[in-house]
Order: structure tokens, then C-alpha cells, then sequence
């Protein structure tokens, strides 16, 4: 895989070009990874006090973009020279005395560990009492504007089913939508490319399938016996190790008994139909029930 990185720099001096290197960007397959190093910040204004409020004001308006504007986000896709495109952009109009290196590449896939790496090594020390920031993925960018967004007035998205709100239900459980109306309709999404623990990624997929039971069964005592639809969301897995392939192959070919199988590129028909049959709130079931 080839990603995309460039680096964040403080420009002391403008006719000189006197900078201190302050943060890393990375653009890798379907991830993007940011840095800014507090050290380096401290030492910015030590250097430059007269530029301090200008450059805080530079940095936080970076991060809210960075951090809230999930539409800018959502228009790359996991073509690099789109990736290459956008740092260059960065690079050539941003002139102030917050500024960005020209696009680079490596043949590497970043994750957390990878980026931290990097970061010390053309940074600095990464800063104890500040983490890294990952921004949303693709995947969960495509999540939150084709399904979160759209069905949000009618159904619960984004939503945790408490523990104790089903009968011997005895963890909370994420969706990204439920709701109900003559049938039952949940739908959950796990990013397979997310670098999540391949045991974390099988034990949601069993308490998905544990929940549907129950939700079965409480739509029974309220006399919901349309026909459920369940929906594990899944874009396929793009990287190489044998544990995740191997798992994502069982889902895609095997005949799930509890739910379907859907990709981000399927949401939208799923949706509409949810939308036709004017589902509702589950959480109102619930409240009703109390």
C-alpha cells in the first residue's frame, strides 16, 4: 500500500523561512492520522511569543476541521493520488505561519503504532499526556452520512441498548439503527479495517447475534411477528492478515441465520425500504413498556 504524509510546520521567519516542524498528517488506505506535538508548540512560542494567539487560533481551527467537518472528510476515497491531490492543496495555499510539506509517499500501511513511529521520527517524542487523533474512517463516514443522518427522525442511530432494558440482557449493546413497526429492524456496522483485535471483531458479531435473539423474543410478548431485518454492515477487507480474511470470507459465503450481510454501497436501499414501511423509535417501545 502506498500512503500519503505531510508535515505541519510553524514558519518563525517568512522571509527566511526559519520553521520548526510541528505535526504529522497521514492519509493510509482508508485511514487518516494527525499529530500535533505540544513540545514543539511550547517551543513555537517561546521562540515567536508575539505569534502565539495566531497560531493557536491556526491550530484549533485545523483540528474542528479536522475533528467536526466529517463532509470534507467523506469526499476522499482510498485512491492516493486523490490523497496527493488534497496535501498539495494544503501546501500551496496555506502560507500563513501555520504550514504544510509538500506531499510524500511510502510503501507502508499506517496504523496507530506505525504512526507514532513515524511521528517521533520526523517530530519528536510523542507527548504523554496527549493522544493520537484518528479521524473517522470511510466506512464509518459513509455510516453516519447514508444511514445515521437519513434515518435519524424515525428510527433510534447511534444507539445503546442498555443492559438492563431486554429480559436477561446483560450488556450494552451499539446500534447504528433500530426500530420497529409490524417487524423488527437493527442494523450494526464493525469496520473491518479499522486495526481492531480480531477477537474483539468476533466477540460483537456473537453479542449481535445474542441481542437479535432477545429483541426476537420481546417483539414476540408485543406481538411484532412481521418479517425482522437485521443487517451486520461489512466493507470488505482490504489488508493481509489470515485471521481477518479468513473471517470476512465465513460472513460474505455462510448463510448467516440471524441477519444479512450488507457493504457501505448497500445502505441506501436499505434504508428507503425502512423509510417506506415508516418504522419507529425503538426506544419508544421501550418507554411505553415502562
Amino acid at each position: 500500500m502506498i500512503s500519503q504524509y505531510s508535515i505541519l510546520k510553524f514558519v518563525n521567519n517568512d522571509i527566511s523561512q526559519e520553521s520548526i516542524s510541528l505535526g504529522l498528517m497521514v492519509m493510509s488506505g482508508q485511514n487518516f492520522f494527525y499529530k500535533i506535538s505540544l513540545e514543539k508548540i511550547k517551543l513555537a512560542n517561546k521562540l515567536n511569543p508575539g505569534s502565539k494567539k495566531l497560531l493557536d487560533f491556526s491550530i484549533k481551527n485545523l483540528e474542528n476541521y479536522f475533528n467536526f467537518n466529517r463532509n470534507g472528510l467523506a469526499l476522499f476515497s482510498p485512491k492516493n493520488s486523490e490523497y496527493h491531490e488534497y496535501f498539495s492543496r494544503l501546501a500551496d495555499y496555506n502560507n500563513g505561519i501555520l504550514q504544510f510539506s509538500k506531499p510524500a509517499s511510502i510503501k507502508k500501511e499506517f496504523d496507530r503504532e506505525s504512526f507514532k513511529l513515524y511521528f517521533e521520527k520526523f517530530i519528536g517524542k510523542v507527548d504523554a499526556e496527549m493522544e493520537s487523533i484518528q479521524a473517522p474512517s470511510l466506512f464509518q463516514n459513509e455510516i453516519e452520512q447514508k444511514l445515521h443522518l437519513p434515518l435519524k427522525e424515525q428510527i433510534d442511530v447511534n444507539y445503546t441498548l442498555k443492559q438492563d432494558s431486554l429480559p436477561s440482557l446483560f450488556f450494552d449493546f451499539h446500534f447504528d439503527g433500530l426500530g420497529y413497526n409490524g417487524a423488527m429492524y437493527g442494523l450494526k456496522s464493525i469496520d473491518f479495517n479499522a486495526k481492531k483485535n480480531i477477537s474483539a471483531i468476533k466477540a460483537e458479531i456473537a453479542e449481535f447475534e445474542s441481542v437479535i435473539d432477545r429483541l426476537n423474543k420481546f417483539a414476540e410478548k408485543k406481538d411484532i411477528s412481521g418479517d425482522h431485518q437485521y443487517f451486520l454492515i461489512v466493507d470488505p477487507y482490504i489488508g493481509h492478515k489470515p485471521s481477518f480474511n479468513e473471517l470476512y470470507g465465513i460472513l460474505k459465503n455462510a448463510d448467516m441465520p440471524s441477519f444479512k450481510l450488507a457493504n457501505s454501497g448497500e445502505i441506501v436501499p436499505i434504508v428507503m425500504e425502512i423509510k417506506k414501511n415508516k418504522a419507529k423509535k425503538f426506544s419508544s417501545l421501550l418507554e411505553a413498556d415502562q
